[in-house]
């Protein structure tokens, strides 16, 4: 049996800005099917939180402040 898919929130976001706009008629109609399904996961207080935790932590060790900007979708995706 397959696992059920989910969609980040995040993973959409990148998908939209990195869009073409003749994409965008496909994206509407993904983000429709997962949110029709109740299969969108969206970030909440804890995971936006953390987000900013993990770069901190990271750029104590040396990564550049921009670096660590970069790292934000990455870290909701943890």
């Amino acid at each position: 049996m397959a696992a059920p898919l989910w969609l980040s929130a995040v993973v959409l976001e990148e998908l939209y800005a990195g869009a073409r706009p003749a994409d965008r008629r496909v994206l509407d109609r993904l983000e429709h099917d997962f949110e029709r399904a109740q299969r969108i996961l969206v970030p909440n207080l804890t995971d936006w939180v953390q987000t900013g935790v993990i770069p901190s932590r990271l750029g104590n060790r040396g990564y550049e402040q921009i670096g660590r900007a970069r790292l934000t979708n990455d870290a909701l995706l943890r």
